[in-house]
């Protein structure tokens, strides 16, 4: 190794200046801030706590209390989980008698056909036996013309431009 003992050239004086005024500035900021806050000597010198004397019906009084609205809680999470247990079975239920009673030829099926049959009946005044041909006006609700009974031997056509219904001849 070979070593020269030349010195080393010394840095000029405005860095060092600035350094130094950094120190400073740090020096001083440390300082006043150990100043201004209080350390743990004068924490030390504050007056203990005084103990308090805890009642104990107060302390009985909130245990009661918060025990009462748990309680109050669970009851009502259980009703509301009751009234939907409840519902779903009421709904399931009422859909297996609905199904039941409304089913094809069921007592509420037939009641329905037989009620609906008299009111048709009813409706167009046809009677019991033979075939009509019958033509409605406003969707169904009103009777516009009612032809009938027919014979089941003849056979009948719309003639008059849709205006009546005549017998078919034998020849067509």
């Amino acid at each position: 190794m070979v070593r020269r003992d030349k010195p080393k050239p010394q840095p000029s004086f405005k860095p060092v200046l600035v350094w130094g005024l950094l120190s400073v500035l740090m020096a001083s900021t440390g300082a006043a801030i150990g100043y201004l806050v209080p350390g743990p000597a004068a924490v030390a010198s504050a007056r203990p706590p005084v103990p308090r004397l805890l009642q104990v019906d107060d302390i009985f009084a909130a245990g009661l209390a918060e025990g009462r609205q748990g309680a109050r809680r669970a009851r009502v999470r259980e009703r509301r989980a009751g009234y939907r247990a409840g519902l779903s079975e009421g709904r399931r239920l009422a859909s297996g008698a609905f199904a039941e009673r409304y089913r094809r030829g069921g007592p509420a099926h037939r009641r329905i056909l037989v009620e609906g049959e008299r009111r048709a009946l009813e409706r167009f005044r046809f009677g019991a036996e033979g075939f009509y041909i019958v033509g409605v006006v406003d969707g169904g609700r009103r009777v516009d013309a009612s032809h009938g009974p027919l014979s089941r031997s003849e056979a009948y056509e719309v003639c008059h431009d849709g205006r009546a219904i005549c017998r078919q001849d034998a020849g067509s």
